[in-house]
C-alpha cells in the first residue's frame, strides 16, 4: 500500500479494487502509523503525500461496510467495529493536522 517515491514524495496506494478501495482495518493503521511517526520526526517526513486508488474505477468507496456488518452480526470479532471507528476517526484527525502549503 505505502510506495515511497523519493524522499519528498510519498504515496498511498488503496488497493482493493475489487471493492472499490474500501478502507479495512488494517489499511487505516498502516496509514496512521505512517503519519504518527512523521509528526513524531517531523525531519523524516515528504514534502508531499499523495493518496491514489489503484484499479481505475474508484478511488475509495469510504469505510469496509460489508466487513463492519459482519463483524456486527457477529462473523468477524465485534472489537473490530470500535477498533475501525476508533483508528479511522483518529486517521482523519491525523490528515487533518497535517501541515499544507
Amino acid at each position: 500500500m505505502n510506495v515511497k517515491h523519493t524522499e519528498q514524495v510519498h504515496e498511498f496506494v488503496l488497493n482493493k479494487p475489487a471493492t472499490l478501495n474500501t478502507l479495512d482495518l488494517d489499511m487505516v493503521n498502516l496509514m496512521l502509523h505512517t503519519m504518527v511517526e512523521w509528526h513524531q520526526q517531523p525531519s523524516n517526513a515528504p514534502r508531499v503525500a499523495l493518496m491514489s486508488g489503484a484499479g481505475g474505477k474508484a478511488f475509495c468507496a469510504g469505510g469496509d461496510v460489508v466487513a463492519l456488518y459482519k463483524a456486527g452480526i457477529g462473523k468477524l470479532p465485534r472489537s473490530m467495529l470500535t477498533d475501525f471507528l476508533g483508528r479511522e476517526f483518529m486517521l482523519d484527525y491525523t490528515l487533518a493536522k497535517m501541515k499544507t502549503c
